[in-house]
Formats: C-alpha cells, sequence, structure tokens
C-alpha cells in the first residue's frame, strides 16, 4: 500500500492534527457522568455545534463505555453493527471510538456516509481524493486494523470490522450474513439529558467570555448573565468524608457574642491550628468552576484580551474582593509557565552560598524541564518527573 500513498493521500497536515488531538483528549469526571475533553482543534471530525463554535467536549454516555468494553475484550469477533434509534448520540460513539484507539495506537481505517476514507497509525495519515475504500484493500487485509464504518454499507475485508448505523437494511443486510455480531445502544435517559443540558450551558458561558467578563463575577445582569458559571463563590464548609458517612470532625454549635452586646446567634465552628474558632460559611474566596473551564477561559483572554487581563491582575490586588481571583489567576498562569518548563530568575531564601538545587549567588536562575500535569489528592499519588498539583477534587 505504501506504493500508492501518493495516489490517495490529501490532508495529511489537518488529518495528522486531528490525530494528535484525539491523542491528547482527557476524561473529566463529575459527579453526574464524564466528558470527553479535547484541547486541540477535532472539527475537522465533529464539525461545529448549533452556535458555530468548534465542538470541544463529548458526553461520554454510559453505554459507550460498555460498548467499548464488549468490543475491545471479545477479541474474537471480527464483525460487529452497533444499532438503535436515530439521534441517541452512535455518530458520537464513532468519535469516541476513534480517541480510544487513537490513545491505544491502533491502526484505523475510518470511512463516514459520503466522505473518503482515512487512514489513521503511527506512521501514516491519509485520506483518498475519492470515496474509494477500496484504495485501502492492502492495509484493511490486515488482522490488527481497526475498520469503522459510520452509516454506510461496509466491505468485506479480514481487518476488525464495526458498523455504527441506524436500522436501515442498506446499511447492514449485506453485511449481517458474514456473520456479524449487533449491539443496541439505548435512548437517552432523563439523567443523561440534564447532565448534557448542563454542560451545553456552561459551553455556552465559555464561548461568551469578553473583557467585561470579570467585572460581573456572581452577577446576573442584563450585560453578563453567565459570569456565575465560569467563576464560583467558594466558602469554608466542612470537611465531608465517604457519601453517607457526614462530617469527618464534630461540629460545635456556639454562641458567637458581638462586640456590640446584641443577642448572640447560633454558629457552626471549627478550630484552625491556632485554636481559634472559626465559623463554618463564614470565609470566601473566588476561583474558577474547574481546571478546564479555567483553561477555556484563559486561552480566550490571553488571545483577544491579554492588555485588559493584566491591568485587572495588576489592579485587583488592592480589591479585597477581587484579591482571590486575582490570586487565582497568578498562581495558574505561574504554573503554566513552570509545567511548559524554561530557565527563570530565582531568589534564594536564605543566606547560604549555595542552595539545593545548585544555585549560587552569583548564577541566580534555574532551569527546569517541561513536565505533564498531574494531578493529585494523596501523597502516594504523585509521580516522579510529572508537574504535580495538589487537588481535593476531581476537575
Amino acid at each position: 500500500p505504501h506504493s500508492k500513498r501518493k495516489k490517495i493521500e490529501t490532508d495529511n497536515e489537518e488529518l495528522r492534527m486531528l490525530w494528535n488531538a484525539l491523542k491528547k483528549g482527557k476524561v473529566n469526571e463529575i459527579e453526574s457522568g464524564q466528558f470527553l475533553l479535547f484541547f486541540d482543534d477535532v472539527s475537522y471530525l465533529t464539525g461545529d455545534n448549533e452556535q458555530g463554535s468548534k465542538i470541544s467536549t463529548l458526553f461520554i454516555r454510559e453505554c459507550y463505555l460498555h460498548l467499548f468494553k464488549i468490543i475491545f475484550e471479545n477479541i474474537n469477533v471480527r464483525r460487529w453493527r452497533i444499532t438503535g434509534n436515530p439521534g441517541i448520540g452512535k455518530i458520537f460513539f464513532s468519535y469516541y471510538l476513534l480517541c480510544q484507539l487513537a490513545q491505544q495506537n491502533k491502526m484505523v481505517v475510518y470511512h463516514r456516509y459520503n466522505k473518503p476514507p482515512i487512514l489513521f497509525s503511527e506512521e501514516n495519515i491519509f485520506s483518498s481524493s475519492k470515496d474509494n475504500i477500496h484504495e485501502f484493500r492492502g492495509y484493511l487485509k490486515n488482522r490488527d486494523v481497526w475498520y469503522i464504518v459510520d452509516g454506510r454499507e461496509p466491505m468485506e475485508y479480514v481487518a476488525k470490522t464495526i458498523l455504527i448505523c441506524s436500522p436501515q437494511k442498506c446499511y447492514y443486510s449485506t453485511f449481517d450474513k458474514l456473520g456479524t455480531t449487533i449491539r443496541y445502544m439505548p435512548v437517552w435517559s432523563w439523567e443523561e439529558t440534564d447532565t448534557c443540558r448542563k454542560q451545553e450551558l456552561l459551553q455556552k458561558a465559555i464561548n461568551s467570555v469578553n473583557d467585561k467578563i470579570l467585572n460581573f463575577v456572581g452577577e446576573t445582569t442584563e450585560d453578563n448573565s453567565t459570569s456565575h458559571k465560569i467563576v464560583h463563590i467558594r466558602t469554608n464548609v466542612p470537611q465531608v468524608g465517604e457519601k453517607g458517612k457526614g462530617v469527618e470532625e464534630v461540629e460545635e454549635i456556639s454562641e458567637v457574642e458581638e462586640n456590640t452586646g446584641k443577642s448572640s446567634s447560633p454558629a457552626v465552628t471549627k478550630p484552625d491550628k491556632d485554636n481559634e474558632e472559626v465559623p463554618f460559611y463564614t470565609l470566601s474566596n473566588l476561583d474558577f468552576a474547574s481546571d478546564y473551564v479555567y483553561e477555556k477561559v484563559m486561552d480566550v483572554l490571553l488571545t483577544n484580551y491579554k492588555e485588559q487581563l493584566q491591568t485587572f491582575v495588576q489592579a485587583s490586588k488592592s480589591i479585597s474582593d477581587y484579591g482571590t481571583l486575582r490570586g487565582t489567576i497568578f498562581e495558574r498562569i505561574t504554573h503554566g509557565k513552570l509545567l511548559n518548563g524554561g530557565t527563570f530568575k530565582v531568589r534564594p531564601l536564605f543566606g547560604k552560598t549555595t542552595s539545593c538545587f545548585g544555585i549560587s549567588n552569583s548564577n541566580r536562575k534555574l532551569t527546569i524541564p517541561p513536565r505533564k500535569k498531574l494531578l493529585f489528592s494523596k501523597p502516594d499519588e504523585v509521580i516522579q518527573n510529572r508537574y504535580c498539583l495538589y487537588t481535593n477534587s476531581k476537575k
């Protein structure tokens, strides 16, 4: 097949970027479900949403996880047909499949309705100049190749074939005669619909970010009704352990007396390290809704409103209400720079001639290599040579 590559290759660079974007896709797990996040452009595959914005988030239906596991673990089954009602997310299941196979370095031939076939692999990535699957027959003779067909009739090849289609006989009547294992995708549950709707509202809020977003933190106005979805006001709440076990530490209800001599009011308190009682729900700080939201919002602000963002960070240091948000933005920008590596000026905290990093007073610079980010909540989750950031929740 390599000798014919020049005849059929097209859009190589764009397809390679797509394959790399699928490799980098990450799962964001929340209480009500999972989302597959793409930080690079995958619009060549997914297109745009109804608002004309590029799709960067894919809701992972629970059946996607089950169906992929069934297909992947049944190595002796060579032909699958995934079907069900129109409009239940079958095409997005094909995207989920591609993402999983990309991250496992599999070779895939993807053929979609009314589109030319595409080969994805570690060595070669290209599509046909015309809609002719037989130009890929050299690859499809390989049993290790995955042949994913979306909304059209597949051809008979040795490659592991997965047909994803609506129940229209023109797609599967001939294919089923070859000996096909069929699985049906269920319709959406109310819980799935609600979860996806909330994510859609969040995505709309991110898409509406402009230079005025930080002027309306926590507010809903005629000019901006979405900032409260982007930035959250967090408070000090009782720490909760496992589900159903309630508060880990014993809460005390105490009478808090004011200096004015007025009547006291009950408050739930928790001793701090200095044995001073700080009532729960009395402290506040501003933070982004999640790491995903922060990265998307900062991409917009740094690309289109860099000067305004810098002004906000500098000006807000004297404004108590925005001080915590300023600190959050500054901290996250700093982590981003350190994550990408580089040489940085440092100021020793001690009077030693040479620090533990080998930095002397005459050479106050530190070189840090690029690292992959790792979020951890327990010490044993820390991995060497990764940029480890503590988090007390899954974001």
